[in-house]
């Protein structure tokens, strides 16, 4: 007995012991699993007319097959894997960004309302349309807005020549366009922006707007009060890695905002987030890897209070600061940074300059109009330009023989596109397009070529028309003009919108620019924000192409007099009223009743009459 009793309790400890192994090597696995990072920059950049700019970026990485996860949003990883995306980048935008005022975007511009694009890698077209709908309706519920619009047929297109890593060579990649990675891409013009958007978005970071960078956002009031205000979250699959990158870029009036004794505008006085009294500024996110604070001088100066000193070869202290103010890095770049991990209470401020010395213009300057009259023809124009003193090729890749670009144009199916009537013209000198999709040579006058030609015609009610060129400006060229005729179709009064006789949104247009070289002085991978905004290619081999949204356009369509119905309703219900009641009328007399109030007369003349004669009796026996 003593026996067994002794290999029982041998075997119950070999049990535990073999338990306890499972437990860790599971939790070492977990650990090892849920290896995460995240980062968090901010970016200042003085602008012209007393404007600054704002961005804030961050970045966060985790495993695919994590199914738990210590700061990673749980809700972003069960949506990749649901879906099946590759990458994908969901924007929304409040207000327009003016390239001629403001130059080159910091991290690229977006178009007003919402914007959707998504890449799968599905074997075939009915898979990546299933990847899309769930995507759109998980972003939708995510976001709090009306993504789900963007799962009908008639939105949705397939680019095949943006929204892809490109370096800004003539060659088409049609095997490329055409392999499994299938994109899709939709667009809301008309989407509202507002604080049911931004809170979501904000919930993604493990700190939300309590601590970090984000805390800056934390006033919506000084959020939406901005002249432009666009946040975007992208989701990408990398092998085994799953990174959620999220950008805000900002810009703030600063001539409303009192001024510090120095002569600069306090960050946390310009994004409304100033608590005043002691604890005030940034405070490092404890779940962040790196919090730095990038300020772009060219144009301005900038001042910080708190913070680390960033220790490198090229930094060099700033004459107009304090000695115990942090020193400037890469200072002949135009830029000083702050690495505020360890600083309780961190702020900068910044001078925006009087002049235009701190702008970079785009290479190319994009605008499109709506052209003709009434309700039946029209045409749209677009036209690119080159900005003054610029040289073709300088800060490019297109090099010295001229300026490739991209343009993406997709339009509604109600606007029927004549294909036959498209027109490129450099300098006022029209130029040959191709019938055949591609051209090798450049036109007869040797000035631009149109390298690549893709165009998909609409259907009513089931697919908006696709319009993709390549076209080379050479390096002597200043404008082109590209130009096509429409017809507007009609609508059912049933399609029409609440508001129709404001007139339809058209999605904005994209020119796709190829990536430009980095500045004197750019040191690759120090920060991903300013990988960003020098527009240098990761480690991983993207190129981050520049894209510049053209301005949204509204177009009238024949619209009915909607106040017809309701007039008709309103006589229609008169007439049946009259109707009704004569009948009922008719109805509820009674045959007995007719001659009843003229006998009713007759009695009250009577005993009249007799009143009398009761009188004079009376009257005769007093006599």
């Amino acid at each position: 007995a003593r026996g067994a009793d002794t290999g029982s309790r041998r075997f119950a400890r070999a049990m535990l012991i073999a338990f306890l192994l499972v437990v860790l090597a599971a939790s070492a696995g977990a650990a090892r699993e849920s290896c995460e990072t995240f980062q968090e920059e901010a970016l200042v950049r003085p602008l012209p007319d007393g404007r600054i700019a704002f961005v804030a970026h961050f970045r966060q990485e985790t495993s695919l097959a994590a199914r738990h996860h210590e700061t990673f949003p749980k809700a972003i990883a069960q949506i990749a894997r649901a879906t099946g995306v590759a990458d994908a980048e969901l924007s929304f935008t409040q207000g327009r960004w003016m390239y001629r005022r403001w130059g080159r975007p910091p991290v690229g511009a977006k178009p007003i309302g919402a914007e959707l694009w998504a890449a799968f890698a599905a074997e075939s077209d009915e898979v990546a349309d299933e990847g899309w709908a769930n995507l759109t309706a998980m972003f939708g519920g995510q976001f709090c807005a009306s993504l789900s619009a963007l799962r009908d047929e008639q939105v949705v297109v397939e680019p095949a020549l943006v929204f892809r890593p490109w370096d800004g060579s003539a060659r088409v990649d049609r095997d490329g366009i055409s392999s499994d990675n299938r994109r899709r891409h939709g667009s809301l013009p008309a989407e509202a922006v507002c604080v049911e958007n931004l809170t979501p978005w904000l919930k993604l970071l493990p700190c939300r707007d309590r601590a970090g960078i984000a805390a800056l956002l934390g006033s919506r009031s000084s959020v939406f009060g901005a002249e432009y205000v666009s946040f975007t979250a992208r989701v990408r699959v990398r092998g085994d890695a799953l990174e959620l990158t999220q950008s805000a870029t900002l810009v703030v009036d600063a001539n409303k905002i009192a001024r510090e004794p120095e002569g600069g505008h306090r960050l946390t006085s310009l994004l409304g987030v100033d608590r005043g009294g002691g604890a005030n500024g940034i405070r490092a996110c404890a779940a962040a890897t790196s919090t730095v604070v990038h300020a772009q001088t060219k144009g301005g100066t900038a001042f910080a209070f708190g913070g680390r000193r960033v220790d490198t070869d090229t930094a060099v202290a700033d004459e107009t600061q304090p000695p115990s103010r942090p020193a400037a890095r890469h200072r002949r770049a135009g830029g000083l940074s702050w690495d505020v991990s360890a600083s309780e209470d961190f702020d900068v401020a910044v001078r925006p300059g009087g002049g235009d010395e701190g702008i970079v213009a785009p290479e190319l300057y994009a605008e499109r109009v709506v052209t003709g009259s009434g309700y039946h023809r029209g045409g749209i124009s677009i036209e690119l330009r080159r900005p003054e003193g610029s040289k073709s090729g300088e800060g490019s890749k297109s090099g010295a023989s001229g300026t490739r670009a991209r343009l993406f144009q997709t339009l509604p199916w109600y606007v029927r596109v004549f294909i036959h009537t498209l027109a490129v013209e450099i300098d006022g000198v029209p130029v040959p397009v191709p019938t055949s999709g591609r051209a090798d040579d450049v036109g007869a006058n040797g000035v631009l070529a149109v390298e690549a030609l893709r165009w998909v015609p609409g259907v009513d009610r089931r697919r908006p028309s696709t319009m993709e060129l390549q076209v080379l400006m050479p390096a002597a060229a200043s404008v082109a003009r590209i130009s096509f005729k429409f017809e507007k179709a009609f609508l059912r009064i049933s399609e029409f919108p609440p508001d129709a006789n404001r007139g339809f949104d058209l999605p904005a247009a994209l020119i796709s620019l190829p990536p430009v070289a980095p500045r004197d002085g750019h040191e690759f991978g120090e920060s991903r924000l300013l990988d960003l905004v020098e527009g240098v290619a990761s480690e991983v081999g993207d190129t981050h192409s520049e894209g510049v949204y053209m301005q949204g356009a509204l177009l009238t369509l024949p619209t009915p007099d909607f106040s017809m119905p309701f007039n008709v309703t309103t006589m229609v219900c008169t007439l049946m009223s009259l109707l009704a009641g004569a009948l009922l009328t008719t109805l509820t007399r009674r045959p007995g009743w007719e001659g009843f109030r003229k006998l009713k007369a007759e009695q009250r003349k009577r005993l009249k009459s007799l009143e009398k004669e009761a009188r004079k009796a009376r009257a005769g026996e007093s006599e």
